[in-house]
């Protein structure tokens, strides 16, 4: 059957969602999972290293 359609969570009218100002906005599109957790642990380490 046809999937069922999900609101966008962050176009809806009341509490759209948004990412903090600081928030690390990674697109997964084509990386493995790999590679996300690999960009994530990197990012950590340099707010780690900063503070």
């Amino acid at each position: 059957g046809k999937p069922a359609l999900v609101p966008c969570a962050r176009n809806r009218a009341v509490a759209p969602l948004v990412p903090a100002a600081d928030a690390l906005v990674l697109d997964s599109t084509r990386l493995s999972i790999e590679q996300v957790i690999e960009k994530a642990l990197q990012y950590a380490r340099q707010k780690l290293a900063l503070a």
